[in-house]
This record gives structure tokens, sequence and C-alpha cells, in this order.
């Protein structure tokens, strides 16, 4: 366990690793952009942007930075497998 972060939704406490970082930005807002920004567990966000997209369903990827030799990779992701 790294460090406990509280997730802005549900109010509970999960470790770090488990979670992810949101922003949201209110572009119609009269005092001009407006951006909130908090954290996230890993499940809950994976509900809500579910809720968000109907279809094609979600579909997780990996940023590679390196090949199996060491090498550097630029800008290659790889999706999980197991979807």
């Amino acid at each position: 366990m790294t460090k406990e972060v509280r997730d802005n939704f549900d109010g509970l406490t999960y470790d770090e690793d488990e979670t992810q970082e949101f922003s949201f930005v209110n572009r119609h807002d009269p005092r001009g952009f407006v951006r909130v920004a908090g954290d996230i567990s890993t499940a809950n966000f994976l509900r809500l942007f579910g809720e968000m997209v109907k279809k094609p369903k979600y579909e997780r990827w990996v940023k590679k930075s390196k090949d199996k030799d060491g090498n550097e990779i630029e800008g290659h992701w790889e999706k999980l497998a197991g979807q």
C-alpha cells in the first residue's frame, strides 16, 4: 500500500494505486471555464465511464515505453488482455 486517497464520489479511501485522477471542464459557465478535479477509485471510474458510453464497451490500454529488448518506443499503446 502506497498512500490512501479519498474518492470524491463515494467518500471512501482507497490505495493510491487503485484510483484514477479526473478533471471536468464546464465551458458554458458564465464565470468562464470552471474546472473540477479530484480522485475516483478505478472501479467507480469504470462504472461512471460505462454509463456515459453505451457502445462499444470500454477497453483498457496501457502505454508501453519499452519493448521486450529494452528499446524506447514512442507513443505505443497495447490493449490489456482479458477484455
